[in-house]
Parts: C-alpha cells; structure tokens; sequence
C-alpha cells in the first residue's frame, strides 16, 4: 500500500514540475499524452462488484473479481485479448474446478429442498 501511494506522490509531483517549467514546453496535446501515460495504470477502483479474496492454500493465492460496465476502447480490448487470452491451462485447470463446485453445491441445495419439501 505504501508503493502505490509513493507512486501516486511521485506522479502527481512529476505533472506538477513538468508543467511549471517553462523551458519544457509542452504543447496541451502532449501534456495530455504525458498525463495518460503516467496515469494509464492505475486502477479506477469505481465498479459495482469489486471483490478481493487472498487465500493461503498452499501458497498465498489472491482472487479478484470485477464487474461493472466495460469503458475500454475497441482496440485496447482487441489488445488484451491478444495479451490475456481467456484459454490459458491455468483458466482451464480453474475453470472446471470452479464448474465442478458449482455443481456440487447445486446438487446438495436441491436434495436440501427435496428432503425440506418431502
């Protein structure tokens, strides 16, 4: 948590130099372009659904889950699908272990209701 306010500190400072020195002379254009690009990382932090879990299996092992309305451009999504492709042996392996739990836990809610009902 430090780094990253240490990180927003040092960004903020850096736009604050850069425009108040007038040997620079940036154009509005490329102030804004500089401006994007340093900030281009950060997480906005504003969805509906903004989930974090860290887990101690045998290793520490973190889950996040965001949603909300998607506010990418069309082709920073192409670019991400390129870089992240959904079909990694690691979303697989995830994948089934999360269908086969889903499963199970229907399974048992629908015995639970059919002994409760009978």
């Amino acid at each position: 948590m430090a780094q990253a306010a240490a990180a927003t500190e040092f960004k903020r400072e850096f736009l604050e130099r850069v425009a108040q020195n007038e040997d620079a002379a940036l154009s509005i254009q490329q102030m804004t372009a500089l401006r994007e690009a340093i900030q281009g990382d950060e997480w906005p932090g504003d969805h509906p659904v903004d989930l974090r879990m860290s887990v101690p299996f045998p290793k520490r092992f973190f889950f996040v889950l965001v949603a909300g309305r998607d506010k990418r451009g069309w082709r920073r999504r192409q670019s991400e699908r390129m870089l992240h492709p959904i079909t990694t042996p690691g979303n697989k392996v995830f994948l089934t272990i999360f269908g086969v739990m889903v499963a199970a836990l229907g399974y048992i809610v629908w015995d639970y209701i059919h002994i409760v009902a009978g």
